[in-house]
C-alpha cells in the first residue's frame, strides 16, 4: 500500500542535506520499517519461545484449537519444504558443479519436484502422527504456570511503555531532525 503513497502524497515534507523527500516516500518507509519490525518481533518470539510452547499458550487462551493446530501444523510443513529445497539445491550443486546458483530454465521442473517430494513427506509424517493416535488437535502436556519472573518482564515492560507514552521520546527525537534540517 505504502507504493501507492508515492504517486498520490508528492508533497514534500522533509528536507535533508538538499534532497527533499515526499509524504509519500515517508510513509513507504515508516511502513516498510514497521513490517519488518513486525516480522523480526514474530521472529524472535518463536525462537525464544518455541512453536509448540506457542501455540500452547495460545490454547490456554481459548484461542480455536483449529487455529491452533493449523498454525503448528504450517510450521512443521515449512519446515519439511526447507529441508526437501536445501537436499534440492545440494543435489543440483553436487551435479553442476561449474555453476553458480541454479539456472533459471530448471527453477520449473525443481520446484515441481520439491512441491511433490513435500507433499509425500508430510503425508508420510501425517499418518505417522495418526498412528500416534492423533484426533485433530495436540495436547499440550507441558503448560507451565506462571512464575515470579513472568510477573516482573510484565512489569518492567509495562513500565517502559508507560513511560515511552507518558514522555514522548519519538517527538523529542523528530524534533532534533527537524531542527538540523
Amino acid at each position: 500500500m505504502g507504493l501507492f503513497n508515492l504517486f498520490f502524497d508528492t508533497s514534500v515534507v522533509l528536507t535533508i542535506g538538499g534532497h527533499s523527500l515526499s509524504g509519500g516516500v515517508v510513509s513507504l518507509a515508516v511502513l516498510l520499517l514497521k513490517g519488518l519490525f513486525s516480522m523480526l518481533s514474530v521472529y524472535l518470539l518463536i525462537a525464544v519461545t518455541g512453536m509448540e510452547s506457542l501455540c500452547a499458550a495460545l490454547d490456554r487462551l481459548h484461542m480455536p484449537s483449529i487455529l491452533t493446530t493449523t498454525l503448528l501444523l504450517i510450521y512443521r510443513y515449512l519446515i519439511l519444504l526447507l529441508q526437501g529445497g536445501e537436499r534440492i539445491s545440494t543435489a543440483y550443486a553436487l551435479r553442476a558443479p561449474t555453476r553458480r546458483g541454479i539456472h533459471p530454465g530448471a527453477w520449473g521442473p525443481l520446484l515441481g519436484q520439491l512441491l511433490l517430494r513435500t507433499v509425500d513427506r508430510a503425508q508420510t509424517v501425517y499418518e505417522s502422527m495418526q498412528l500416534r493416535g492423533f484426533r485433530g488437535s495436540f495436547s499440550y502436556a507441558h503448560a507451565r504456570a506462571v512464575e515470579g519472573r513472568d510477573i516482573l518482564f510484565l512489569c518492567l515492560s509495562s513500565a517502559y511503555f508507560f513511560i515511552c507514552r507518558i514522555f514522548p521520546v519519538f517527538e523529542y527525537i523528530g524534533s532534533i531532525f527537524r531542527n538540523i534540517t
